[in-house]
């Protein structure tokens, strides 16, 4: 429940939205038609009432579309003398049927606002996009993709206004529900499953059976397939997976429960990428659940809130995809990790998250065995560590989270899992290997050229700056003056 996270009643304003209300009230009263109303609407109503921040805010009016009331609000600021207001930019909506339905964008006084007509939507079997036209507050509210969503502020008469009747209540027991059927919203926008997970998991709120019955309908699955391009279900998973780890995991879990997996990892480019090796195991879903989602959730654990949003992520996406560790896929004849593909090709993600995912997993086999604290490793398996260290940088507790649960049989607790990382971690801590990818050789390339050293340009110069990298992983006491002699001796 949001009761005890305190949901407000009321919405208090800041200075600055008290301001910036006061020019649009004035702006309305003064210059608009007779009897125009303007509200805020949606997040910034929402995160108001939960007493959270909130930067920037949808206004709707009536009577006038979002362009024609934005230059009546910069002109009357211009003739009053009020200054705070940036140029207006406009996004056309259905430009070809009516004028009244462009977004305008700009601050006032910094606060930023998009304004809009009210509006209603209607959608075609074959696309997400809506055909927009003009509305009325309600139709407005319920067009929206969840009732804590469909909130107004009315600013003429300064009251919250739930228009769909149970947007407040939803609000005040932590729960995400649509305003209308959730299966012909789905079908409408198939991306608002998506958005559900996104919610519940950002607000720590639970999703209503209406819901996950719905998203669970394997036409679901389909149409999330058809109607939504990869770029959007990776640009909504990503956002998921940014946030802290206790975020992370709910998002992770109701993959699971809305039953999204498959749509969301198994696009046909994913497949086609696996038919391109032969011989390797069926790809399927249930490959990542329960052990990939266990493996996540183990990891992160260990993690902790203090992990960087980063390695928070790439953690994730790694212990989730682990089981399909060892599948392959053939790019520009070359053989790459599956995952690579699952992240670049099927999420599109960036290149750096889908090449920091790999390097995890390769990184985490490479620890094993994890040392123990104190353990003393002979030279060969130090500079192994040390190497892996230096491939994944200052990601290394990451992957050493990784490796630990990797490690672990099923049969095995989560306070055996700790104590294997915390002491392995302990173990990093103390063995001069950390900021080995800071290094710089004791002996530099330009003193190696110059006597008592002599050594020519070409290979044999980088393969001594190499060695002297080396003999440091191998021996942490090593100083400058002992690298020389090494050096001398050679």
């Amino acid at each position: 429940s949001v009761e005890g996270t305190g949901l407000s009643k009321t919405i208090t304003l800041t200075e600055t939205e008290k301001r910036v209300f006061d020019i649009l009230l004035e702006t309305a009263e003064k210059r608009g038609p007779p009897g125009l109303v303007v509200r805020a609407v949606g997040g910034w109503v929402r995160d108001k009432l939960l007493r959270r921040p909130s930067d920037d805010v949808d206004i709707v009016v009536d009577l006038s579309s979002g362009e024609a009331f934005a230059q009546l609000v910069s002109s009357y600021m211009g003739e009053t003398s009020q200054s705070g207001c940036s140029r207006i930019g406009v996004v056309k909506q259905n430009p070809d049927q009516s004028k009244h339905l462009a977004t305008a964008c700009f601050t006032v006084c910094g606060l930023s606002l998009d304004v809009n007509h009210l509006r209603t939507e209607t959608y075609t079997a074959e696309s997400r996009i809506p055909q927009v036209s003009i509305g009325t507050a309600s139709e407005d509210a319920h067009r929206r993709d969840f009732t804590i969503n469909s909130l107004f502020y009315n600013l003429n008469t300064r009251s919250v206004e739930d228009f769909v009747g149970t947007g407040l209540e939803d609000l005040r027991l932590g729960r995400i529900r649509t305003p209308l059927p959730p299966r012909e919203t789905f079908e409408d926008d198939p991306l608002r499953i998506m958005r559900a997970v996104r919610f519940a998991a950002r607000l720590g709120f639970e999703v209503d059976d209406e819901i996950v019955s719905a998203a669970r309908e394997p036409r679901m699955a389909q149409l999330l397939k058809s109607k939504v391009s990869r770029e959007r279900v990776g640009l909504e998973v990503d956002k998921m997976l940014s946030g802290g780890c206790g975020r992370i995991v709910r998002a992770l879990e109701l993959f699971e429960a809305l039953g999204l997996v498959e749509a969301i990892f198994m696009p046909a480019e994913v497949l086609e990428a696996h038919a391109s090796c032969k011989g390797q195991t069926l790809l399927q879903a249930s490959d990542l659940l329960p052990d990939g989602l266990g493996r996540a959730r183990r990891a992160l654990a260990l993690l902790g809130e203090g992990a960087t949003k980063l390695d928070a992520r790439a953690a994730a996406f790694a212990a989730l995809l682990s089981p399909w560790g060892s599948l392959s896929y053939m790019e520009q004849k070359r053989k790459r990790p599956l995952i690579h593909c699952v992240l670049r090709g099927g999420l599109r993600l960036p290149n750096d998250i889908a090449e920091l995912v790999p390097a995890f997993l390769e990184a985490a086999s490479a620890l094993l065995p994890l040392p123990a604290a104190g353990e003393v490793l002979e030279v060969g398996r130090r500079l192994q560590v040390g190497r892996t260290l230096l491939a994944v940088k200052e990601h290394w507790p990451s992957a050493l989270a990784l490796a630990a649960v990797l490690s672990a049989a099923g049969t095995v607790s989560d306070e055996d899992v700790r104590r294997s990382f915390t002491e392995a971690k302990a173990w990093v801590d103390t063995s001069g290997l950390t900021g080995c990818w800071e290094w710089k050789p004791f002996i530099d390339g330009k003193r190696l050229m110059e006597p008592p050293f002599s050594v020519p340009r070409g290979k044999r110069l980088g393969t001594l700056i190499e060695t002297q990298l080396r003999w440091r992983m191998e021996d942490p006491a090593l100083d400058a003056a002992a690298c020389e002699q090494r050096l001398l001796a050679q």
